[in-house]
Parts: structure tokens; C-alpha cells; sequence
């Protein structure tokens, strides 16, 4: 059974700090206090949090998504027919995911995982694109030919046990070690 994952293009109305400034309380003699700096990072605007007030034919408006190219294929057996909680970050020129992979079987009498639930790798050089490398790291159905990352049990002397999820990110500390620089909250 093949699984696809598409991505779907959502633009929303993206204001810069600088036109905050313009808009918001600041320029309206509020105390300072009141006015969260957002500095020059960019921030996606959903709602009006960091907002005082719109004017002019400034508004919120949420584009129809628009259905392009499948992306991404499920069809391993380890990872099964529920891919789920993607992590995705760009390190560097390489755009990185992480995926759970597992095998859900559900009856009229029960849900049953069918296999251990893992957790995927793959990778692309521009986001669409995507290739699911041999890492060779786990054992899957007695061969280390996959692109799983992390699974269940014992991980530098502590016994993991995936049961839903792990975020994985980049630790971007200068001083990190260099065989610790991907870490994982496992849930």
C-alpha cells in the first residue's frame, strides 16, 4: 500500500518589523512596556497578538491552498501506513526530515500496533524533493537496509520506548558536540 504526502502552498499576510512599528502601539503614545520588540526576525501573522490595530488596506487574508506535486511516497515496510509528525529544518543547504513510521491494524475488535513504531529520516536539496538514504543503524525485519533514525530501546543506557512522537531539531549552540548537534524530544 502506497501512502503520499503532498504539500499544499497557504500564503498569509507576512508584515515586516519595520512596518509594525508603523502599526502598532508604539506609535500611539502606550507605554513601552506594552510593545513586544520583535526586532527585525519575521513573524507570521494569524492573528492579531502582536497587533494594535490595522488601518488602511492592511487585512488578514488566507489563500486557498493549491495542490502541487507529491512530494513524498510511503511505501517501506517499517514505515508502515501511519507517517506521521514530520520535523522538517533546513541545516546548512540540506533541508531535513524526521517521520514516524508504523503499522497500525485496526478490527471491529481492537487497534494493534503491528510493528515497533520508528522514527525516519529523509532528505532534500530543495524541499520538494525528497530521498530516503540506506543509514544502516537499525535492524528491520532482519536487515539494516532502511533510513530509520531512532527506535525503541536502549539509547546511550536508557531504555526508549517510542509511543507517539519525537521532535527532532538541531542543537545550534556553537560549544555543542559534534556527535550531539541532533537531539530529540521523545514522547
Amino acid at each position: 500500500m502506497r501512502y503520499h504526502f503532498s504539500f499544499y502552498i497557504v500564503i498569509y499576510i507576512v508584515i515586516t518589523g519595520s512596518a509594525i512599528n508603523s502599526l502598532t502601539a508604539q506609535n500611539r503614545n502606550i507605554e513601552s512596556s506594552d510593545v513586544i520588540n520583535i526586532g527585525s526576525r519575521r513573524e507570521l501573522f494569524v492573528d492579531s497578538f502582536l497587533l494594535d490595530h490595522l488601518s488602511g488596506k492592511v487585512e488578514f487574508r488566507l489563500h486557498h491552498p493549491q495542490l502541487k506535486e507529491i512530494v513524498m511516497v510511503y511505501d517501506e515496510p517499517w514505515e508502515g501506513n501511519t507517517c506521521v509528525y514530520h520535523s522538517i529544518f533546513k541545516d546548512g543547504n540540506i533541508f531535513r526530515m524526521y517521520y514516524r513510521g508504523s503499522q497500525i491494524d485496526v478490527t471491529k475488535e481492537k487497534i494493534r500496533e503491528a510493528h515497533p513504531w520508528v522514527i525516519c529520516y529523509a532528505e532534500s536539496v530543495d524541499g520538494i524533493h525528497w530521498r530516503k538514504p540506506n543509514l544502516g543503524i537499525y535492524e528491520f525485519n532482519g536487515s539494516k537496509n532502511n533510513n530509520i533514525v531512532l527506535a525503541s530501546g536502549n539509547i546511550g543506557g536508557q531504555q526508549i520506548k517510542l509511543s507517539d512522537n519525537a521532535s527532532i531539531f538541531k542543537d545550534e549552540n556553537p560549544n555543542v558536540a559534534t556527535d550531539a548537534k541532533y537531539k530529540a524530544i521523545v514522547c
